[in-house]
């Protein structure tokens, strides 16, 4: 374990720490133990001392907000928030136990097959997120965690930290990335992300990174490796990333010939049979997602998690070998210079009829493309206004889990406010010093105590309809509570002597005959407790009768 600047500490709030489990640039995660109000392990991410700076707090919250979103199998759950004693903000998060993506499939050789239902379930995960708007933008086999529960295989996506929200505000702050900075990590990143100027990144720049650990799964090999990057030098990395088309999964993976048993082995086959497997469907699959141009790429995880059953189908996938126009575009660009070149001199040789013709040619097009750009200009509109209504409704949703949210944890800051006001009132030694307690007490009141109040009628509201839509107890329910009740022997007792004030009452009023009873042979020369007891326990009898 590396050495940490602070202390391990013993306990942070309700929880016991066991282990340090690893540090970022902002924070550190530690293993904690809760006791109450369940028992279980949790992952408690804490920001470190000295870094509480506005970009980081605001990035510490946006990943509890991101996380507090989702509610998926597939995504680690946030229990609880809170702040350390020295003021460092914490949250409680699911322990997730698992091993890297990647290394699982290879640890365990998973054929194609079984990676590629891993790889649909990553896909379910992500797809939930964005639904919920928002983008991971860090997505790496390090990030997804695979787990056996109940004997199944189960993938964890983690580590929200550079989480996206789309059209919404996560946190009370707002997060900007520097100008100039990259985020996210290099061999996974979206080409849009290698360009630090553009603000317009969505659900496609995931799209991108799940077919990199895609290709990274199914062939052992990524794309663009960290080592080829690095080595290339910062503006070529970048132009390499947004510009620069990767090799068929295929090819690549056949010109590394010494690697390629050892690569088909990990995937219980042979060589020729997984360059087999990977050659067109697969090939055209991943490269799909890994298209340079968003509008390119599946417009969502579901879409490519989709294609990747219809491969395991044998059915026709969406993915598909680029058109001869995209490549003739693409050809363009590579020979731009010598393009422009040939084409200045066959224009020199143009006859006058030729320039007429080309002219004619260019109205009939221009024409053609008017009517084509107002369709498209009504289509854009329809889907635009399909969008907003889209993502207006999934905002409201991720707003009402945020409420949800934020109730729970008033009764975390409850408590601390409790112990706040129980250390302000002033004890009978110290009574003459109140004064200077005054504004001590003024900002507790406006502070920790106006925000609990603040929340106070939307969990009352919230209490109101549960209350509401409770079934009431059966008599049957309230006998057996009330049979289990310590007090029962006692509440019996009273009833008995109860009934017998009120018989012997009845008695004197002259409304019921005195019936002596005969008494059996072992009471008559009982003590008077003894006989006491059988007459109490006669009127009961009668009285229920």
């Amino acid at each position: 374990m590396s050495e940490r600047a602070s202390p391990q500490p013993s306990r942070i709030g309700p929880y016991k720490i066991l282990d340090c489990l690893g540090e970022g640039g902002m924070g550190t995660v530690y293993l904690a133990e809760q006791k109450e109000p369940v028992q279980r392990k949790v992952a408690l991410k804490v920001i470190k001392l000295g870094m509480d700076s506005k970009a980081v707090v605001a990035r510490f919250e946006q990943e509890r907000q991101a996380l507090a979103l989702m509610q998926h199998d597939g995504i680690a759950k946030v229990y609880d928030c809170g702040t350390t004693e020295s003021g460092q903000p914490f949250f409680a998060m699911e322990y997730v136990k698992g091993v890297p993506l990647v290394d699982y499939c290879d640890q365990h050789k998973l054929s194609i097959q079984d990676r590629i239902a891993l790889l649909q379930q990553v896909c379910s995960a992500v797809q939930h997120a964005h639904q919920k708007g928002v983008v991971h933008r860090d997505l790496k086999p390090g990030n997804v965690l695979v787990t056996q529960e109940s004997g199944k295989r189960q993938i964890k996506v983690i580590d929200f930290g550079l989480a996206k929200a789309m059209g919404q505000k996560l946190g009370a702050q707002s997060l900007f990335t520097e100008k100039g900075v990259i985020v996210g990590t290099l061999e996974y990143m979206a080409p849009e992300q290698a360009d630090a100027t553009n603000a317009d990144i969505d659900t496609r720049a995931d799209v991108y990174s799940l077919g990199v650990m895609a290709h990274e799964a199914l062939t052992g090999q990524l794309p663009f490796t960290r080592q080829e990057l690095i080595a290339a030098g910062e503006l070529e990395m970048r132009r390499i990333l947004r510009e620069v088309d990767p090799q068929k999964p295929s090819t690549r993976l056949s010109g590394l010939r010494d690697s390629v048993a050892a690569v088909a082995a990990q995937r219980q086959t042979s060589a020729a049979v997984l360059l087999k497997s990977l050659r067109n469907d697969l090939d055209w699959l991943l490269l799909k997602a890994l298209a340079k141009e968003p509008e390119r790429r599946y417009a969502t995880a579901n879409a490519l998690s989709m294609d990747l059953q219809r491969y395991l189908d044998h059915e026709p996938l969406e993915a598909g070998p680029p058109s001869a126009g995209y490549r003739l575009k693409k050809l363009a660009r590579r020979y731009r210079v010598q393009l422009v070149t040939a084409g200045l001199v066959v224009a020199a040789s143009v006859t006058f009829g030729g320039v007429a013709w080309v002219q004619y040619g260019r109205a009939v097009a221009n024409e053609a493309r008017a009517v084509q750009n107002e369709a498209r200009a009504v289509a854009s509109e329809k889907v635009a206004a399909q969008r907003a209504e889209a993502e207006q409704a999934a905002k409201k949703v991720a707003q009402d889990k945020v409420d949800q949210f934020n109730q729970l944890s008033a009764v975390v800051r409850l408590k601390a406010v409790v112990e706040a006001q129980d250390a302000l009132w002033l004890s009978e030694t110290d009574r003459d010093g109140w004064p200077a307690k005054i504004p001590a007490l003024k900002a507790w009141l406006e502070g920790p105590c106006a925000q609990l109040l603040a929340q106070r009628p939307a969990i009352e509201a919230t209490v109101a309809d549960l209350r509401s839509r409770a079934l009431p107890l059966t008599e049957e329910q309230i006998e057996a509570d009330r049979r289990v009740s310590p007090s029962h022997a006692a509440w019996q007792r009273q009833s008995q002597l109860v009934a017998s004030l009120r018989r012997a009452q009845s008695i004197r009023d002259g409304k019921e005959a005195l019936v002596l009873p005969e008494l059996p042979a072992a009471l008559r020369d009982a003590d008077a407790d003894a006989l006491d007891d059988f007459v109490l326990q006669r009127i009961a009898m009668q009285a229920k009768e």
